[in-house]
């Protein structure tokens, strides 16, 4: 679906410059069923919550490697 893959598209690239990483996202999120049917701001309410949920870990795996979620360092 177009929505789901430029909510993704975006959620990627803001990912991958603040982490000066290469990044993978997937997304299955609809906002059909949102309150009000997916409006921008809904959408954006969702980004800001994932990437404020996202970012701590990104930050903790760049400063700690060895800690990375996968196990591959990026170093």
């Amino acid at each position: 679906m177009e929505p789901t893959l430029e909510f993704t598209s975006r959620l990627a690239k803001l990912l991958a410059r603040k982490a000066q990483l290469p990044v993978y996202v997937g997304n299955s999120v609809s906002f059909a069923s949102a309150g009000l049917g997916g409006t921008v701001e809904e959408e954006m309410v969702a980004f800001r919550s994932v990437v404020e949920a996202i970012m701590p870990r990104l930050q903790g795996a760049i400063e700690s490697p060895e800690a990375a979620p996968n196990g591959v360092s990026s170093s």
